[in-house]
């Protein structure tokens, strides 16, 4: 009865312990897949209108913005297409990089559970 008893903790041990490794593996992998999902196409289109928008005003043939500031701000004055793609990818963008942060931070915290927890697999 003791070695049965014994075992059964030793189970539920190893039976908690996988039950939160597969949680954080899920909330690890989750914002991958819905960021992928979600911000992939919505991304790419506004993109892809604001690479033509600036063709169309000589802009983009030079690597960054920060060449001809003011083309760009007189860019957003005065086309309201170009600043609502733009405020899309900026908002897409932003949720992406904090989607890749939760899974930065679940990836990190999924570790330290694991090494913590070494002794016990």
């Amino acid at each position: 009865f003791m070695y049965l008893n014994k075992n059964m903790c030793i189970y539920a041990h190893i039976y908690l312990f996988i039950c939160v490794f597969i949680y954080l593996l899920f909330l690890q992998v989750s914002p991958s897949i819905y960021m992928f999902n979600g911000f992939y196409y919505p991304t790419k289109k506004s993109m892809l209108v604001m690479q033509e928008i600036e063709k169309e005003h000589g802009l983009g043939n030079q690597v960054g913005m920060s060449s001809n500031k003011e083309g760009y701000a007189k860019l957003r004055e005065q086309d309201p297409k170009y600043k609502e793609h733009r405020t899309t990818f900026y908002r897409y963008h932003g949720l992406s990089n904090l989607c890749n942060l939760i899974g930065f931070f679940s990836t990190t915290v999924n570790l330290i559970y694991l090494a913590l927890h070494l002794g016990t697999i």
